[in-house]
């Protein structure tokens, strides 16, 4: 799912007894479609359908609305990886990361010390 598909499901659109989402706000009909859930969805998702408001992501800012954007973490770590001299692309890092042993030890280390300061 994309992040903005994530960001703006309701709780109407899970069924957790049938183990399925529907995704209602794809960019093309394709994009528009149910995904069976996992049992792990399943808990994550129960959790967040406590409380009054219809979003699984609801904002914290603003009343009635879902959550904007979850880019904030992200955007902290690509900057505090690039200070150390790593430069990331999450939609490739992974793979890159994989196969380049010293970029991997730097960026582990980025988030050790992001976990440190976080905790």
């Amino acid at each position: 799912m994309r992040p903005e598909e994530t960001l703006e499901l309701l709780k109407t659109d899970v069924n957790l007894e049938r183990g399925k989402l529907t995704v209602r706000s794809g960019k093309s009909k394709a994009a528009r479609r149910v995904l069976d859930l996992t049992t792990d969805s399943k808990a994550i998702l129960a959790r967040r359908m406590v409380g009054i408001s219809p979003w699984i992501f609801p904002s914290e800012i603003k009343s009635g609305d879902h959550r904007g954007r979850l880019n904030n973490a992200h955007d902290k770590l690509i900057a505090d990886a690039a200070k150390d001299g790593v430069k990331l692309n999450f939609c490739h890092s992974c793979p890159t990361l994989s196969t380049n042993r010293n970029k991997r030890d730097r960026f582990r280390n980025i988030q050790s010390k992001r976990r440190q300061t976080v905790n």
